[in-house]
Order: C-alpha cells, then sequence, then structure tokens
C-alpha cells in the first residue's frame, strides 16, 4: 500500500469516514472568513499586547455595536465591552453589582452566538470551557420560538444565580468570546528585543 494511503487509513479507516471528512471540509470552506489579526513589534510589552487580544484590535467593541445598536445606549454597550475584555476586574465595580445577572448572561449567549456564526460547532465546542460546555451549548443553540425551551434557559440561569455560580459562568463567557473574536493571530516579529516581560507574552500564546 502506499505510505501516504497507510497514513491517511489510520484515520480514515472506512469509506464513510472519507466522506464525512470530506463533506466536513468542503461545508468549512463556504463559511465566511474569520478575521486574522497580525502583530509586530510587541518588544515584551505583555500589558499591551494582553489588552489588544482582549479587545480583538478593536472588533470586540464592533462586535458589540453591531449586535446591541438598537438595544442598549452607547455608555451601555461601552460597558459590556468592557466587561468582555476584562471580566475579573469590572466583577469588583459597582457596575457589576447593579446588573441583573440573568440578563447579563442572556447579552453575553447573544453576544457568543453573534461572535461565533463564522465557525463550525466543533470549533466552537472547543473553545468552551470544559464545566460549562454543555450549558453553554443549550443556552446557546436554544430555539426560542419553543416556550418550553424558553422556560428551560431560563430556570438554568435562575440556577447558576442560586448556587453561586452565575460569577464564574459570566467571566468563563466573557473569556471563550475573546477567544472567538480573532480566529486566527500572526506574530510578525519582534517579541524579544526589548521589554521585559517577552516571558509572559510567549505563555499567553502558547495558551491560546
Amino acid at each position: 500500500m502506499d505510505p501516504y494511503l497507510e497514513l491517511l487509513s489510520e484515520k480514515f479507516p472506512t469509506t464513510e469516514a472519507v466522506l464525512t471528512e470530506i463533506i466536513n471540509l468542503e461545508a468549512i470552506l463556504k463559511l465566511p472568513k474569520g478575521t486574522e489579526l497580525f502583530l509586530s513589534d510587541i518588544h515584551g510589552e505583555f500589558p499591551a499586547f494582553d489588552h489588544i487580544l482582549r479587545i480583538g484590535s478593536g472588533n470586540l467593541k464592533e462586535k458589540v455595536r453591531e449586535l446591541f445598536e438598537n438595544q442598549l445606549s452607547e455608555e451601555e454597550r461601552n460597558q459590556l465591552t468592557l466587561f468582555v475584555a476584562y471580566p475579573e476586574y469590572v466583577q469588583r465595580t459597582a457596575w457589576y453589582a447593579q446588573q441583573e445577572k440573568e440578563q447579563l448572561v442572556v447579552q453575553l449567549i447573544d453576544l457568543l452566538g453573534f461572535t461565533s456564526v463564522k465557525y463550525t460547532r466543533s470549533k466552537v465546542r472547543k473553545s468552551l470551557p470544559k464545566e460549562y460546555s454543555y450549558i453553554i451549548e443549550e443556552l446557546l443553540y436554544l430555539d426560542n420560538r419553543l416556550q418550553g425551551k424558553k422556560a428551560y434557559a431560563q430556570k438554568v440561569i435562575e440556577q447558576l444565580v442560586r448556587l453561586g455560580e452565575v460569577d464564574r459562568f459570566l467571566e468563563k463567557l466573557a473569556l471563550t468570546i475573546q477567544t472567538l473574536v480573532i480566529d486566527h493571530l500572526h506574530i510578525v516579529g519582534d517579541i524579544f528585543d526589548r521589554g521585559t516581560q517577552a516571558a509572559k507574552v510567549m505563555d499567553q500564546l502558547i495558551n491560546l
């Protein structure tokens, strides 16, 4: 047997497996192209690098504007953008304490759906936090036209609040959105040449 075919047969042992992969790859090619970000001149400046990734180089703010332009004021959109970019900090603020957490969950789920529209379900699933992946998928792909499903989603969110999990859930949702705002990150040089935190930059790149 041809060595290349032998290697392929390990991953795709049946005709059905090959056909499934071909169909999947053809379908992926039809999806809209994801956002790519090119970065250079990082110079070991971790805070600036981290900030660019958190806001998706401005893409996060644009996504929030597109989705909520007719629902939220500019100030509310800016605050929501800040929360998604820096959830661990915003959760300590008076703004967060005053928010209706159920509504915030709904907004972030909507934003996650809007941000991930260019991706396959498989890619989205891989980006979800393992401890909440089932709950997030249930909420993300819910058909709100079905009254029973809407009540089910509401109960799930209420339980997150009641069990004291909603803060962590919201933080994980925000981090997932950060991940999906940029599809591909390209680093084109100058990580180590100046600055003192190049190692932290590399650690973050490894964890992406």
